[in-house]
């Protein structure tokens, strides 16, 4: 919700600087689009380490495995 709010408060000043000045509407909306370009870069490194740190507890989980079942086995009579 919070950033459907903020779209629709660009959207507002744009429209408001637009009809003032199209080249300076044209510069926040350039420098509107840099920010949310930076954020979807955050988002989508961040869900990349998340990624990574799953795969990395997989593997870890693996190797204790393969680890336990490496010890020869005694037979109890």
């Amino acid at each position: 919700m919070t950033r459907i709010a903020y779209a629709a408060a660009a959207s507002l000043a744009f429209i408001a600087t637009y009809s003032l000045s199209p080249l300076v509407a044209v510069g926040i909306a350039a420098i509107g689009a840099a920010v949310i370009t930076g954020m979807f870069a955050i988002a989508l490194r961040q869900a990349e380490m998340r990624e990574i740190e799953h795969v990395m507890t997989i593997i870890d989980a693996c190797a204790a495995a393969d680890h336990e079942a490496a010890r020869p086995l005694r037979l109890v009579s």
